[in-house]
């Protein structure tokens, strides 16, 4: 699909190849490089930068094997085949059309392949290691998602039927180009098709983008005294078709 982002440079949004895994990682190395939640989580990555990458080439590959997931990059119409940008959005729940879009994916060759990934970079992991990596406060970080995730999506039956965003990126230098709301259209367009909210966490600076697209906020994330990384910004994010939305205006009338 081509198009052309406020800027009026034409640009192509189409579907990512599973080969573009690497690229995909490499993106998102770079974008996160400076935050500080990535300081917090790789102290490291200045020193072991390679497995820094790595880690986000991992989360790359193995999205984009799970058959809920579906995977979209931006690219330069003169580039086409050089991603600048990518959403992951996985389709979450067990109603029939849940079903169906894990059917269109699912196969013997992919379940070979998410295999054979989580055994490589398993491999990688006791060979090399990851040193880019603080270990204790990834699992801090994990066990503080899963809090936020039973306390705002689990508890909720009408948002357990999904789209949430897993990954959302836009190189830098090609941030403010109107590349993000192209991305979000691809899931919200989606979504209200399918008459289901989408989910996604968001930071301080994706906060901006995601309410001018009609997301609302849930919660800020459940603060964690030392470990401010949002710096009071950033949350949980919902985005409700406006089907859905109609109903529930009803309801509080």
């Amino acid at each position: 699909m081509a198009s052309q982002t406020s800027k009026g440079a034409p640009m192509i949004i189409r579907p990512a190849k599973l080969r573009e895994y690497k690229i995909l990682g490499r993106i998102a190395s770079i974008t996160y490089f400076p935050t500080p939640l990535t300081a917090f989580l790789s102290p490291g990555r200045v020193e072991y930068y390679p497995h820094y990458e790595r880690s986000f080439q991992k989360r790359a590959l193995t999205l984009m094997l799970d058959p809920r997931v579906r995977s979209m990059v931006a690219c330069e119409a003169t580039k086409p085949d050089v991603p600048i940008a990518y959403i992951h959005f996985k389709r979450l729940g067990d109603d029939p059309v849940a079903k169906r879009i894990i059917k269109e994916k699912a196969s013997v060759l992919l379940w070979i392949l998410r295999w054979l990934t989580w055994a490589w970079y398993l491999l990688l992991s006791m060979v090399l290691g990851n040193k880019a990596e603080d270990p204790e406060a990834l699992r801090l970080f994990i066990k503080w998602a899963i809090e936020d995730n039973e306390k705002y999506w689990k508890r909720y039956s009408e948002r357990q039927n999904r789209w949430h965003v897993q990954s959302f990126v836009v190189l830098p230098q090609f941030q403010g180009k109107g590349l993000g709301k192209q991305l979000i259209a691809e899931v919200t367009k989606r979504a209200a098709e399918e008459n289901v909210v989408v989910g996604l966490e968001a930071t301080r600076e994706g906060e901006i983008l995601y309410r001018r697209v009609g997301f609302e906020m849930l919660a800020r994330f459940t603060p964690h005294p030392g470990y401010e990384f949002f710096e009071g910004g950033g949350g949980l994010f919902l985005w409700t078709p406006p089907a859905l939305k109609t109903i529930r205006d009803q309801k509080t009338l």
